[in-house]
């Protein structure tokens, strides 16, 4: 499950592996997430939780993401299909009120 939390975030969360389908004692995760549109991919390692927060995203681009663990024995194959989420829109902070300023001069 992939889930915008803002602008530049995603919180990217995963059920366990089943322990028939495991290869041993899983030791890791990592999490793979591609821009659509492009080659390049972010791979984040090294987590044993079930979840992260990927921050440092682009604005509005829709990332797809999958996850595999890892044990003593190797890399599994990675989670399918992928998981889409959009990261959200940058927000423009406008000003609430611009108020008028009265200047009266007299000679």
């Amino acid at each position: 499950m992939a889930e915008a939390i803002s602008s530049m975030e995603a919180m990217v969360s995963w059920d366990e592996v089943v322990e028939m389908d495991r290869n041993g004692v899983i030791t890791q995760y990592q999490v793979l997430l591609q821009p659509s549109g492009e080659v390049a991919m972010l791979a984040m390692d090294n987590f044993t939780a079930l979840n992260v927060t990927v921050t440092g995203l682009e604005e509005h681009i829709l990332y797809s993401i999958t996850v595999r663990a890892f044990t003593v024995a190797g890399a599994g194959p990675f989670s399918s299909p992928p998981v889409q989420v959009m990261t959200d829109p940058g927000s423009k902070l406008l000003p609430a009120h611009i108020g008028h300023s009265h200047v009266n001069s007299h000679w």
